[in-house]
């Protein structure tokens, strides 16, 4: 109810939606949604969210990172390879 609530206006902030739906703020917690579930909670859990988006972004730009990394490694490798000994040895 309450996601609908806040999806059919669009314009209302979570406070009001929450206190339309829970009424006043009261001292304590709502043990309706989760275990136990206050508009801190929700607010957190929001946030959270909104964090794990990010540090899901930054990891797969650094997995393409370590992927072009792996690339070069394997590519120097190959061209060591192919060296005669003596070159690699004078260097």
């Amino acid at each position: 109810m309450l996601e609908s609530s806040m999806k059919n206006s669009p314009n209302e902030t979570v406070e009001n939606t929450f206190e339309s739906v829970f009424g006043k703020k009261k001292h304590g917690q709502v043990r309706c949604y989760e275990r136990t579930m206050t508009l801190s909670r929700h607010k957190m859990n929001q946030e959270v969210v909104v964090v794990q988006k990010i540090v899901g972004v930054q990891m797969n730009g650094m997995e393409k990172k370590i992927e072009g990394l792996e690339a070069m490694v394997k590519i120097s490798s190959k061209t060591l390879l192919r060296l005669p000994m003596f070159l690699i040895l004078t260097r």
